[in-house]
């Protein structure tokens, strides 16, 4: 030990430091719900973790410190009525958390919650809520109405409205008199502000309810600072109501903006809302990450209005990295296009299979700390409904138009329809103009191996993506799927004769990485010795084969 430097057991720490060190514990270690257990009569058995609070029965003065407290006790979330109202006890007059959602919670303490959440409504910090039609639902409007409420910071509520495609004016959205109210989760309501310090909003509503978008764009135009925005494209074209708002004034700027999510409401598809019109109302940074997810009742080409309404953003930057997907099935046809640079995804093609094309972004809780890295670039998803089927030729051409082909070196294709042979010939086509690409990811599920024919087709004595190097597919299998012989060695053979092509043309390329789950079951009933020949010849034509599937 150096001379004149004296370290003092931690039993010996004065009280201000001791309270430093429980605060930052309370951060690392919080209490919140383990696990739940079923069981069979229809109960279930929370468990939850301590975290922090364990530190209490240490010793007689860390439990008197920890107590005094109250701030801790005040962020404490706990569903079990006896504990509720002892943590409420210790919080005092502390800024509190409350979260109050029926999920695993008893009748009692969701009225109690309930109680709370009113009488100490001008002390909340932070409050999630569920409210159902009734009195209750009635008193909190006009509580929340009527008073200022200083602390809060972060808001999600959610409004049950007995009342199918109600009209949302701006006199009946909610007035919050919070100026220092940071992130805002409404569901099925709107709501005016008086904060500027907004970073999150979100807006969505239930049973295809309506808003106009002049109210809608007043309340953006207020929240200068938005960071994250997350709403459901409900919103008719501007009303007669919207008279203090001119279509023709300058778009709302939110310069701050890093992710947008915005959907229309599958509720709605009756309504008419103008996302393109909408959209055109916004100023959005380049930068800014961005999900649309659109319906259409249209016949075969009914993708392509919702495609146009935000395409544009697909070619703002010069993304490296695109991702296809196109599925037409018994009811519901998919199409989804997603730009983004790679070195802004948490993972390489080909792993899991591809975290970073997911939506948890735009469906987890706003400030959840268990909510996934949002998806980075442009994301374009559209369902569709009808009988006739969307068609991959059409689609892919419309694609190739609306990103910049010479910058993309790493392309997915992810389960690309090949329903018909027009639909090969126009990715064929698609993947001419992608002639950048090194590194490319197949993923199959409910289509065959029409990618992999595509890639084999070639033009003009010239070999597809003739930067292509690396190279990764990955087959999904059903519980339904029965493989023998033949199909396995269509499959196989699909990937031979791509590899085939290259070596020949002088264009080899470097490595192949199988994945996926192969199930090793009855449905299986192919020769394993036949599948052990096929790698076997795939292994001659590449530099390396990596076999990652997992075998069930």
């Amino acid at each position: 030990m150096p001379m004149g430097i004296r370290y003092l057991a931690i039993q010996d720490l004065p009280d201000d430091v001791l309270s430093y060190i429980f605060n930052e514990l309370a951060q690392a270690d919080s209490p919140g719900l383990l696990r739940q257990d079923h069981l069979e009569d229809d109960r279930t058995i929370c468990y939850y973790h301590l975290g922090w609070i364990t530190a209490t029965h240490i010793c007689r003065r860390w439990r008197m410190l920890l107590i005094s407290l109250s701030s801790l006790w005040a962020t404490v979330v706990c569903k079990i009525p006896p504990a509720f109202e002892i943590i409420l006890e210790r919080a005092r007059g502390a800024p509190l958390t409350l979260q109050i959602t029926p999920n695993h919670a008893s009748p009692e303490w969701f009225t109690r919650a309930h109680e709370v959440a009113l009488d100490r409504i001008q002390d909340l910090r932070l409050l999630h809520g569920f409210f159902r039609p009734g009195p209750l639902l009635d008193q909190t409007r006009e509580i929340f109405t009527h008073k200022t409420l200083p602390l809060l910071t972060e808001l999600e509520i959610d409004f049950m409205s007995e009342q199918e495609a109600e009209h949302i004016t701006p006199e009946g959205a909610l007035s919050l008199d919070a100026p220092n109210l940071k992130a805002v989760s409404l569901h099925g309501l709107r709501g005016n502000f008086t904060s500027v310090h907004l970073r999150s909003l979100e807006f969505s509503h239930y049973m295809g309810a309506i808003d106009s978008s002049g109210h809608f764009l007043r309340v953006l135009r207020n929240a200068p600072l938005l960071e994250i925005l997350r709403f459901s494209i409900d919103c008719l074209p501007f009303k007669q109501s919207d008279l203090d708002f001119d279509p023709v004034e300058e778009p709302v700027r939110l310069v701050h903006l890093k992710r947008l999510c915005a959907w229309r409401n599958g509720d709605a598809r009756n309504v008419p809302p103008n996302a393109a019109l909408f959209f055109r109302h916004l100023y959005i940074p380049e930068t800014c990450i961005f999900h649309y997810k659109d319906f259409s009742d249209g016949p075969q080409v009914g993708w392509r209005t919702a495609f146009t309404s935000c395409s544009d953003r697909l070619r703002q930057l010069p993304y490296d990295a695109l991702s296809i997907h196109i599925t037409s099935m018994d009811e519901e046809d998919i199409a989804c296009v997603s730009v983004f640079f790679m070195h802004e995804c948490p993972s390489p093609l080909g792993q899991k299979p591809a975290p970073y094309l997911e939506w948890e972004c735009c469906t987890s809780p706003i400030g959840s700390r268990a909510s996934s890295p949002p998806a980075p670039g442009v994301r374009l998803l559209l369902y569709g409904e009808d009988e006739e089927k969307w068609r991959a030729e059409h689609i892919l051409p419309e694609i190739a138009t609306k990103v910049q082909c010479n910058f993309i070196t790493h392309l997915v294709l992810d389960d690309v329809n090949d329903r018909v042979e027009a639909d090969v010939v126009a990715l064929a086509s698609v993947l001419r103009c992608l002639h950048a690409v090194t590194t490319l990811f197949i993923r199959f599920d409910v289509n065959g191996p029409g990618a992999m024919r595509a890639l084999a087709i070639g033009h003009d004595h010239s070999v597809t993506m003739p930067a292509l190097r690396d190279l990764v597919v990955e087959q999904v299998y059903h519980s339904k799927d029965e493989w023998g012989n033949d199909k396995l060695l269509e499959w196989w053979g699909s990937l031979v004769v791509v590899l085939e092509r290259r070596k020949e043309a002088g264009n080899q390329i470097r490595t192949v990485r199988l994945s996926g789950q192969w199930v090793d079951n009855p449905t299986l009933v192919f020769d394993r010795s036949v599948e052990g020949h096929c790698a076997e010849r795939v292994r001659e034509l590449v530099e390396e084969l990596c076999d990652e599937r997992i075998w069930e």
